[in-house]
């Protein structure tokens, strides 16, 4: 669709007037609506993927077709990166904002994380480790991005472009286990955060953390911790 000229409002016979209603007619019919759904604090080194989901707005505004997550900097500074995107991404100061208009998967952190993880010596593992490695990395974020999603080696390495053998390979190297105990691991730790902060019952947090039913998140948090997580949230909480 071919766009207005540069400068509308000097156009014969469309003042700035026109302008601003022909836009109010084209947003009311869009039908955009938005909201502020987390507002935080951070202090380096930090980092974290992020995808905004239809669930994780539907209770505000209801069905959404098409979702435009935004960052605004209220103070400080983030590193952003389009998952899949080659560079050092994109540095925000306070008071700018950025917009993800096909909403997808990004890397945001503080400037500390990543010269901290270009420092880290050959042959050191974990979850920094492993953001060195273009692939690595994108299967964590794809893991931390969709952490219900019932992944499976074919699955994460189509996404990540690797094969089965190489993505395990590249990922016990730099992570210390293979990509699904990983993310067994990762359920566990956020079950052990729902259990203690939210009241949650054990069938939503099971949801939650991407199993189908309560009995298997038992199974699966007993064998993690040695106790059901009722037993757990009791001393722990």
């Amino acid at each position: 669709m071919a766009g207005p000229p540069e400068d509308m409002t000097k156009t014969p016979g469309f003042g700035r007037t026109a302008f601003m209603d022909a836009l109010s007619d084209v947003l009311r019919v869009a039908h955009l609506t938005g909201g502020v759904f987390m507002h935080a604090d951070f202090f380096a080194p930090w980092c974290m993927a992020a995808r905004v989901a239809p669930e994780h707005c539907s209770p505000a505004l209801g069905a959404a077709s098409h979702l435009i997550p935004y960052h605004y900097i209220l103070e400080g500074e983030l590193n952003i990166r389009v998952d899949g995107e080659d560079g050092e991404g994109l540095v925000l100061a306070a008071g700018e904002v950025v917009l993800l208009p096909r909403n997808d998967l990004h890397l945001v952190g503080s400037e500390a994380v990543r010269r901290y993880a270009e420092a880290l010596p050959q042959g050191q593992t974990g979850w920094l480790a492993g953001l060195r490695d273009p692939h690595v990395a994108r299967a964590l974020a794809l893991l931390h991005g969709d952490i219900t999603r019932p992944w499976n080696v074919d699955d994460l390495s189509r996404e990540v472009g690797l094969s089965r053998s190489a993505l395990a390979d590249h990922f016990i190297r730099l992570i210390g286990v293979p990509p699904i105990n990983y993310l067994a691991n990762s359920r566990m730790q956020v079950a052990t955060q729902k259990l203690r902060s939210t009241s949650a019952s054990l069938a939503q947090i099971a949801d939650m953390v991407g199993y189908g039913s309560e009995a298997a998140f038992s199974r699966a948090f007993k064998k993690s911790f040695g106790s059901a997580p009722a037993t757990w949230q009791r001393s722990n909480s």
